[in-house]
């Protein structure tokens, strides 16, 4: 009997380590993700920014030729933030699916 006792420690034991292992990896991936939606916010702001310019830059046509360049120069770097923007929404988007598989496990091991 102190036999199986012994072995319902190391299982209780091995099911609290996974159990602490899955709270610290959903906790960093949180971490990840709430980093990554400061970025997204932040590129957002920017295109807001450069699309301003934009408008600022086509009201002046006194100054349109030299300002062309300069206009195709921003749009250039708004569609490179544009995609940027996208490439992250897609990461965060992987990283919430992975978040919610973790959730999931860890909800089934601890009714387990």
């Amino acid at each position: 009997s102190s036999g199986i006792n012994a072995e319902c420690t190391v299982l209780k034991k091995s099911k609290s380590d996974s159990i602490d292992q899955f709270e610290s990896e959903k906790r960093k991936m949180e971490d990840d993700l709430s980093s990554r939606q400061a970025d997204i916010a932040a590129l957002a702001e920017e295109v807001k920014r450069m699309q301003q310019k934009l408008v600022e830059t086509n009201k002046s046509s006194t100054e349109l030729k030299q300002l062309q360049g300069n206009m195709q120069e921003l749009k250039s770097k708004n569609e490179d933030l544009s995609k940027s923007v996208d490439e992250l929404k897609e990461d965060q988007h992987k990283k919430e699916s992975l978040l919610k598989e973790k959730e999931a496990e860890l909800k089934s091991l601890k009714e387990e």
